[in-house]
């Protein structure tokens, strides 16, 4: 038989193996890890339900408003304060120290990328209606302001954990 076509059961594979690589052979099993792939978490089940659930007519201003308010778009607005000190240190900046902005700068982008990171936790893609929408939209921004302060000056890996904490907490709130 040739060995491309020889397809073996894990179980057979596994009673195969000399015993010093079994306990190997079970840690790093391939079908193991496809398996979990494809298992759907606990909040997409809760928001698959909750849209399932939901009889929403069609509408063109929800249409609009989702793509004025993509994530991106949404992300740079909760950071619009953090954007306003990037530009009002660049019009104050002295071209004898060009670091000058560069903690404004990181203070930034760091703050674009928790915003929508946390969007995406709260599943914002999916919200059902302008109001659902605003109302993530809102729960990020005051979380954000809660555990980071109002420009994203205590943004450091504790107060990150807490800010994903209070997401968790909120989730199930919501998508309710």
């Amino acid at each position: 038989m040739l060995w491309w076509n020889n397809t073996k059961e894990t179980e057979e594979i596994e009673k195969e193996l000399p015993e010093d690589l079994k306990e190997f052979f079970k840690d790093n099993n391939p079908d193991s890890k496809q398996a979990n792939k494809y298992e759907i978490s606990p909040h997409e089940k809760l928001v698959n339900k909750k849209l399932s659930s939901i009889k929403e007519p069609y509408s063109y201003e929800f249409e609009v408003y989702k793509k004025k308010n993509d994530l991106r778009n949404v992300s740079m607005i909760n950071c619009s304060e953090l954007q306003l000190k990037v530009i009002d240190c660049f019009k104050k900046m002295d071209f004898s120290n060009l670091d000058g902005c560069q903690k404004q700068v990181k203070q930034n982008k760091k703050c674009m990328e928790i915003q929508k990171d946390a969007f995406k936790k709260l599943y914002y893609e999916d919200c059902y209606n302008i109001t659902h929408c605003d109302k993530i939209r809102f729960l990020v921004d005051h979380l954000f302001t809660k555990n980071f302060g109002q420009y994203g000056e205590k943004m450091d890996d504790e107060n990150l954990i807490k800010f994903n904490n209070d997401l968790d907490k909120s989730f199930t709130k919501i998508w309710k």
